[in-house]
């Protein structure tokens, strides 16, 4: 588990713009915390009930859903450029 910066807080604020200003006022001061792979497993382990079990899959399918798409992000701006030059290709 980490906490996250300021700068890294606000990129979170700003992508949840769909909040009220009533909203915005009432958010947390402190800083939030962000669990990693690991750490949000073990605490689901911690729990037994069928329940937790079923979101400790969850969360690991999420996890790994991410490492496989990671990669193919991993440079927008290239990215980016190959799609312009495959769209220019077709025109």
């Amino acid at each position: 588990m980490f906490e996250l910066s300021i700068t890294e807080r606000a990129k979170v604020v700003a992508n949840c713009s769909q909040r009220s200003q009533r909203s915005q006022r009432r958010l947390s001061k402190a800083l939030p915390s962000a669990f990693t792979e690991h750490t949000s497993i073990q605490a689901a382990s911690v729990l037994t009930s069928a329940r937790a079990m079923e979101r400790r899959h969850y969360v690991e399918r999420a996890f790994g859903g991410l490492k496989q798409a990671g990669p193919a992000y991993a440079d927008p701006a290239q990215r980016l450029a190959e799609m312009e030059e495959k769209t220019e290709a077709l025109a």
